[in-house]
């Protein structure tokens, strides 16, 4: 499968279980793109509920995007199309794409034909033991987008909520 089309593969899954217009629990969301990602022949372990998640979270941060938050880890899709158009989408978006396309191509490359065809042993240990740290690294990146995102995700939930509650002083 092709790293780039990933993001869009989870949200065309998390398109699909939304279409009955009904509340679904955030858990709900990532158990049912992680199961149908590995019908499409996903490696399952690649796809946890995290990059799930963050694939989903700018369509879900989007008000314009016909999905809301019915509670806290709700969520429900309106009457609103979702945006199938990528000239649209916001860097937060694409920015998540790219990292999860850089992690899914460093894997490629360490699973890939050895790049090192003469090399020693020694040589060949160092080479996947740089490769293993890389990809440690790149998973400590979105890990540290997906805490980003949280954060940022909590503040506008926070400035969301001030007006409700100084209408009802």
């Amino acid at each position: 499968m092709r790293a780039e089309n990933e993001a869009a593969e989870i949200r065309r899954h998390f398109a699909e279980l939304m279409a009955d217009h009904s509340p679904h629990k955030i858990n709900e969301i990532t158990n049912y793109v992680q199961q149908k990602m590995q019908e499409d022949g996903y490696e399952s372990d690649k796809i946890n509920s995290t990059r799930a998640y963050l694939s989903i979270l700018p369509i879900l941060r989007d008000s314009d995007s016909g999905y809301i938050r019915t509670q806290r880890g709700y969520y429900q899709k309106l009457e609103a199309p979702l945006i199938e158009n990528h000239k649209g989408i916001d860097p937060w978006t694409q920015l998540l794409d790219k990292a999860m396309e850089l992690r899914n191509l460093v894997e490629q490359a360490f699973d890939g034909e050895n790049p090192l065809p003469n090399a020693t042993d020694e040589e060949s240990s160092n080479f996947h033991v740089i490769g293993q740290a890389l990809l440690n690294e790149t998973d400590l990146i979105l890990d540290q987008y997906s805490a980003w995102l949280a954060i940022m995700d909590d503040h506008v939930d926070q400035q969301s909520a001030l007006p409700e509650m100084t209408q009802s002083m």
